[in-house]
């Protein structure tokens, strides 16, 4: 009997054409340029209802044979917003629902691409290895700030928080964070019991219940960088080095970091573009 993969890879997908032809190209490159690097490698969907048949087409018309399970997004908004929050919620989910889902539990780390991230080059190792006992994976260029309105206050709930943790539970103070500091978290590789053991749960609890990311609509990726830097040491954040990647308009070629122009020219004749 063969040992259980202890690491995830992790999409969310709408129910929209462009997220399951974004999917299939993201698929392939996992395939051909993650997959063989990984020992092994199972793959989770928390997908919209009416997406999973079109996602197993997928899967059997690329060949792909990982174990694969399929979980229903309901990281919903709360009752007191209304309209369509769909952006919001899934904030909510990658800056910290993920870590408590069950089924996610049963790993130690979990790669994210979104349907739209493409691993454009062969890693070359195993990069769950390299983040070894760390916390967090990050790639080459994507810490960086975001100035729109949508950090607006949040380095000021997070102090409210901050002040009743014990100053022997810190590792750093959100005083020494510019709001609107990032992680580009399209990529990123999690340990998911080191996280969800810790401190950086009780914030997002306590962000959760504040309502600022449906009010100011704070992403995971300011959340993520500001629960980081305060519950765990620099050293348990490791930049992944020299990978391809591109999404949107952030692209890196063996790791360098491209601009839009650079990627237009080298990409040129690429089926599947």
């Amino acid at each position: 009997m063969s040992n259980p993969a202890t690491q995830c890879l992790i999409y969310t997908v709408r129910n929209h054409k462009s997220h399951l032809k974004h999917l299939r190209r993201s698929l392939q490159c996992v395939m051909d340029n993650l997959v063989p690097f990984v020992d092994k490698l199972d793959i989770i969907f928390f997908y919209d209802g009416g997406t999973e048949g079109k996602i197993n087409e997928l899967l059997s018309e690329l060949g792909i044979t990982n174990e694969v399970y399929f979980r229903l997004f309901t990281a919903g908004q709360p009752s007191w917003i209304g309209g369509d929050k769909s952006y919001n919620n899934m904030c909510r989910f990658w800056a910290g629902v993920v870590f408590r889902d069950p089924k996610v539990l049963e790993y130690d780390k979990y790669m994210r691409l979104d349907c739209d991230s493409f691993i454009t080059e062969p890693v070359g190792r195993d990069l769950f290895a390299e983040v070894g006992d760390g916390v967090y994976g990050y790639l080459t260029g994507s810490i960086m700030h975001c100035g729109s309105p949508h950090s607006r206050e949040l380095n000021q709930t997070i102090k409210e928080f901050e002040i009743t943790v014990p100053k022997d539970k810190l590792y750093g103070t959100i005083d020494d964070v510019r709001q609107g500091m990032l992680y580009y978290t399209n990529f990123e590789i999690c340990n998911v019991q080191a996280i969800n053991k810790s401190l950086y749960m009780d914030l997002f609890d306590h962000l959760d219940f504040n309502g600022g990311i449906y009010v100011h609509r704070w992403g995971d990726h300011i959340i993520r960088y500001a629960g980081l830097h305060l519950f765990f040491p620099p050293e348990a954040v490791v930049e992944l080095k020299g990978v391809g990647y591109n999404h949107q308009g952030y692209t890196l070629v063996k790791g360098v970091p491209q601009t839009s122009e650079q990627y237009t020219e080298l990409t040129k004749g690429i089926s599947g573009k």
